[in-house]
């Protein structure tokens, strides 16, 4: 199969399984609401970002440190040590992952006090063990993903993770059971597709042969870190939110981050084979063919991303009428579109931080950007509530995607963001700030988004070059 076809077929199913991802998580929120109420799934969302966090700080050292491994024992055929890696890594996280589990189990009336939402200790003590669910869940269902197979890595995290979810929770709502029941439908789902895995490539830790190293540690604490700067992107903004306003605008502000969420799929469709691929290529320092893929990539997500920002613009305010009463949640939603606009514009920037090794690099950007968005959070939230929080995000992108290109122009002599693309993604993000304070219609921007979404491909042939020479 040529590489364009392996691009395609990985990115089709992956988007496959993004949209059934899509569809379930509308779902998810509407039977939430119809569970809880607006202010439970407030309480709720703000109880299950903290578990989510620790979550992925948990998880996603190890899942990079087995992409990082793997893609390039792949290449090489080392079966033998690719079985004897995932091993190790696989176990020290479930390990970890619990123990953090049994830790926040135990702080859960202090959290509470913190936080002070009522309601929210019983939801922490309940969900405290989908730490070490979805942490294995970010682990062992990326081997196939590392090994370029990355549609079984779609099927796994997200249609059997997803499916499940919803299923648990239709029979929630249906037969009318007590909300702790949610609880078990996360953590459940979260470990069924890495129980399906595990039964099919079962994986144990070796104590005679250890493939890991001083270095690997390193690296994972580096992304780990990476991920703590990253949470305000991630979840931990919804816990400000939930701490500094209220429950209500902690569920506004929620619903808004979802939808604006569905705009990342087009790049992490595209990044299932590209990220795995850039392991390889930098080992091989194939820089022509790795800016080939990086941009052909680029562009026709950016498309993607731009036709979906201006359904937004002209369907945003009768899709929120969906789950209730979030009216309120447009203008959070078209700036969170804004930051998803600036996330695809860039392309896999941070990816690729990662796949060369400079982990340190992607912590320190990290650490800037984070401080920015704290601080811009904290100041915005008390007096604008989900609108502030959402500014906060889009300064914060601002700031970490502009610190991922300089550090790859400097230290890799990499050129990530050409003119013709900072741009276009320049101009869309306008379309979608400006609507926000009423200087300009937003069905007129979504046309003008269209457009843009066209020149992205007119204006680079990068992406036709790639289709007709593989």
């Amino acid at each position: 199969m040529s590489l364009s076809k392996k691009y395609f077929s990985a990115s089709i199913l992956s988007l496959i399984g993004k949209g059934f991802n899509m569809i379930c998580m509308l779902g998810i929120l509407w039977l939430l609401n119809a569970i809880l109420g607006r202010e439970g799934f407030g309480v709720f969302m703000v109880a299950f970002s903290l578990m989510f966090t620790l979550a992925m700080i948990m998880g996603s050292g190890f899942q990079s440190l087995l992409m990082y491994h793997v893609s390039r024992l792949h290449e090489a055929g080392e079966e033998r040590k690719i079985q004897l890696l995932t091993g190790q890594i696989f176990w020290i996280t479930l390990l970890l992952s619990t123990f953090t589990g049994l830790l926040i189990f135990t702080l859960a009336a202090p959290l509470e006090k913190l936080i002070g939402l009522e309601g929210f200790v019983e939801w922490v003590r309940l969900m405290s063990f989908f730490i070490p669910a979805h942490a294995a869940a970010m682990v062992l269902p990326s081997l196939p993903r590392a090994r370029h197979r990355a549609e079984q890595t779609t099927i796994y995290q997200e249609i059997v993770l997803n499916g499940f979810r919803v299923g648990f929770l239709a029979l929630i709502w249906g037969l009318g059971l007590s909300v702790g029941w949610i609880a078990a439908a996360y953590i459940a789902s979260a470990f069924i597709p890495v129980f399906l895995i595990f039964i099919r490539f079962p994986v144990w830790p070796s104590i005679k042969d250890n493939p890991l190293h001083l270095w690997d540690f390193k690296y994972v604490g580096k992304i780990s870190i990476f991920q703590i700067l990253n949470q305000p992107f991630r979840g931990f903004d919804v816990l400000l939110v939930g701490w500094l306003a209220s429950a209500g605008v902690a569920a506004d502000y929620t619903i808004a981050t979802r939808l604006a969420q569905l705009l990342w799929v087009p790049k992490h469709a595209a990044a299932q084979l590209q990220v795995p691929r850039m392991g390889a290529l930098l080992d091989r320092k194939d820089y022509s063919q790795l800016m080939l893929e990086y941009n052909a990539m680029r562009s026709v997500t950016l498309f993607c991303v731009l036709l979906g920002a201006a359904f937004l613009l002209f369907l945003g305010p009768n899709i929120l009428t969906i789950f209730g009463n979030y009216s309120q949640a447009f203008t959070p939603l078209l700036l969170l579109g804004a930051a998803a606009v600036m996330r695809t514009g860039v392309g896999t920037s941070g990816d690729l931080i990662s796949m060369a090794g400079h982990a340190g690099w992607s912590a320190i950007v990290a650490l800037i950007s984070m401080i920015v968005t704290l601080c811009c959070l904290i100041l915005l939230i008390p007096e604008n509530g989900a609108f502030g929080a959402s500014m906060a995000v889009c300064f914060g992108t601002l700031v970490l995607f502009s610190g991922y290109w300089l550090v790859l122009a400097k230290i890799e002599k990499i050129q990530t963001m050409p003119l013709y693309a900072a741009i276009i993604t320049a101009l869309a993000v306008f379309c979608l700030v400006l609507p926000t304070i009423n200087l300009i219609s937003p069905v007129l921007c979504g046309f003008i988004v269209i457009i843009l979404g066209i020149s992205t491909l007119l204006s680079n042939k990068d992406w036709l070059i790639f289709m007709k020479s593989h």
